[in-house]
């Protein structure tokens, strides 16, 4: 796990008044999870997959930040709507992480590298590809 992009997530956390719990005792399949309402995350330090970790972190930032109405997801969503409030955390953890890469120099013009060197799971492979297009479409337009 990548300390520097730890500190560069928790600074923004800082920086937006998000409290953040790093919880050493949760199951190591135990997601990490928000409160938009107390603007807390609680990160899964025991995750089994600690490449992800970054990822997780910057997807609960994403939460708080967009105003998900995360909270009340799990008990009175539908599928579609709650499988939304994840697809847009989802590009808004991408979308930190491509600022940080692009604060730091690192290249994003490959998409493989980019979601290896950050732990992204292949699921994610369209949101990705979205995002950076669109990323790359803005900063080079």
């Amino acid at each position: 796990m990548d300390s520097d992009l730890m500190a560069y997530l928790k600074n923004i956390c800082v920086k937006n008044g998000i409290r953040v719990i790093f919880e050493n005792r949760l199951s190591a399949f135990t997601p990490s999870s928000a409160s938009l309402k107390a603007r807390c995350i609680v990160l899964n330090m025991n995750f089994h997959n600690r490449k992800e970790l970054p990822l997780q972190f910057a997807h609960e930032i994403a939460h708080v930040l967009n105003g998900s109405s995360y909270d009340l997801a799990f008990y009175h969503a539908s599928f579609s709507s709650h499988s939304k409030i994840e697809k847009v955390a989802n590009v808004g953890a991408v979308k930190l992480l491509l600022d940080y890469a692009n604060s730091n120099d690192i290249p994003v013009t490959n998409m493989v590298n980019f979601m290896a060197s950050f732990g992204i799971p292949t699921a994610l492979i369209e949101t990705v590809n979205e995002t950076l297009g669109l990323y790359l479409s803005a900063k080079h337009g």
